[in-house]
């Protein structure tokens, strides 16, 4: 997940042309803003939009700086704050982590090894190693802080996984968006979101805007939000991405949070899902060479005094050395392919908490199994399924439980914008 979200920072390597001062000269010196008193300068902000103008590649209105300029005060502060908050919690980002994070965006930009930073102005890399750092800052806190308070209960799972399943096949798609977020002047949210779009119609790339834009907690990943079938998606999402054909952009579109501009990434569809189940089994097996009928008698009517697991734990604790038993207990769950084919028919009728074959043989041997558990396992192509609805519903719920960590920590913070 961590590496997933660096994806598009690399960009800012397709556009390496010097910075063009907008008609605000800026002060290197000066303090734009506070966090709990740690200060934010104007020079931080200066290479911040530098970045970002960068990846647009051509001159910017007033309007349009002036709106860059806020985002990228609002990502500085965003940033300061997670930097607190992580030190408070001793998560730190090892240099091991940043350069693999770093050759991970050169892998999947086809760059050549250690050229990713030299794309990059020298006085911006400083910037673009701190957006680095932030995306790696913030999946750690959600690994370590948000995720051990989610919690996905199986039917919200199970339902979604049934309404894939029953279609005559699977289609999934994957999206990414541009999100402007609602602010306190719509009718700004509104043009802002429109110029966007009708920058991606003149050929602006989709990727770019992001970096540059986008107010989603996904931008460094590009705006991706992964692989959802249909019915996994809101309604407004729905409506907008089954409209689309891939590669294609959608109509700026309200939502709850904001506007936002969903591009179809990718299509695949699943024909034939194999629905078929397979029982496993989970059981001990006892055995003796040679056991005397009176020994089996005693054997038997401790078996019977048997009422639960914890009884059986006590009696599979002294079976070995009171009665001589053989016990062969791998803990592993089998399959009928595991199991011998005369075994396995006794093992099939056999209920979990019951001995079964339990006799003395002839030949004074006695071999019999007591059933831990059994159960049905999905085929391998719905558990694929049923996996990734389940990450994507815990994907969905961390991002709402770290945007009201980020909520909280903004409201106990003090922040001085200057």
């Amino acid at each position: 997940m961590m590496k997933k979200t660096l994806l598009t920072l690399a960009a800012v390597l397709s556009c390496t042309t010097a910075f063009a001062q907008n008609k605000n000269t800026l002060t290197q010196d000066m303090v734009v803003a506070t966090v709990n008193k740690q200060a934010i300068t104007l020079q931080e902000l200066k290479n911040r939009i530098t970045l970002s103008k960068l990846l647009v590649n051509r001159e910017l209105s007033n309007t349009e700086f002036n709106v860059l300029k806020q985002q990228a005060v609002e990502q500085l502060v965003d940033e300061e704050i997670k930097r607190q908050f992580a030190e408070k919690k001793k998560i730190t980002v090892s240099s091991t982590e940043l350069n693999n994070a770093v050759k991970f965006i050169e892998q999947q930009r086809k760059l050549e090894e250690n050229t990713l930073l030299k794309k990059i102005p020298a006085n911006l890399r400083e910037s673009a190693i701190k957006q680095i750092k932030d995306s790696i800052i913030q999946q750690k806190i959600i690994h370590k802080v948000v995720m051990n308070k989610i919690f996905v209960p199986d039917y919200e799972i199970d339902t979604l996984l049934e309404n894939a399943i029953n279609q005559a096949h699977t289609k999934e798609y994957k999206i990414s968006q541009i999100l402007i977020k609602n602010t306190k002047k719509p009718d700004q949210d509104t043009k802002k979101a429109a110029k966007l779009y009708q920058e991606l119609i003149a050929g602006a790339k989709f990727d770019d805007l992001v970096i540059a834009f986008s107010d989603g907690p996904n931008k460094i990943q590009g705006g991706s939000l992964g692989w959802f079938s249909l019915n996994e998606l809101n309604f407004k999402l729905q409506k907008a991405v089954s409209r689309l054909a891939k590669g294609e952009f959608s109509k700026p579109v309200k939502g709850k949070d904001g506007w936002f501009i969903v591009k179809l990434d990718d299509i695949k569809v699943t024909e034939n899902i194999d629905t078929s189940e397979a029982e496993e089994f989970k059981y001990i097996s006892f055995s003796a060479q040679q056991m005397s009928k009176d020994k089996f008698d005693t054997l038997k009517q401790d078996i019977s005094q048997i009422r639960g697991f914890s009884d059986f734990k006590e009696f599979k604790k002294n079976a070995m050395s009171k009665y001589n038993l053989k016990i062969t207990d791998s803990d592993k769950w089998l399959t009928e392919k595991d199991i011998t084919p005369k075994a396995l028919e006794i093992v099939k009728e056999t209920l979990p908490g019951n001995f079964a074959n339990f006799k003395l043989n002839a030949d004074k041997s006695v071999n019999f199994i007591y059933m831990v558990d059994r159960k049905l396992v999905k085929s391998k192509q719905v558990l694929a399924i049923r996996k990734r609805i389940e990450n994507n519903l815990q994907a969905q719920k961390a991002e709402r439980k770290f945007k009201q960590l980020m909520k909280d920590l903004k409201a106990k913070a003090f922040i001085e914008l200057r």
